[in-house]
């Protein structure tokens, strides 16, 4: 996992959120890819906003991703 200062790692979790609120489900290997972000970080902030307190994306079958409802009404 390549280091991030916490500002670079809040910006990846917006982007994160952003792409999959435009485009729905994706992997972390391909949000990673068309983020150009390392895989280890995307897999981190997907965990971080997953967590109970985030609830922003949601893990789905198959390793998808997605945002939950309330960021779908946010969006």
């Amino acid at each position: 996992m390549t280091a991030m200062n916490s500002s670079e790692f809040a910006v990846l979790k917006m982007r994160i959120t952003a792409r999959l609120q435009k485009e729905r489900v994706a992997t972390f290997d391909a949000l990673a890819s068309e983020l150009d972000a390392p895989r280890g970080n995307v897999r981190l902030a997907l965990e971080e906003l997953s967590d109970e307190k985030a609830k922003v994306v949601r893990r789905l079958p198959f390793g998808l991703w997605d945002v939950t409802e309330n960021e779908e009404k946010a969006a």
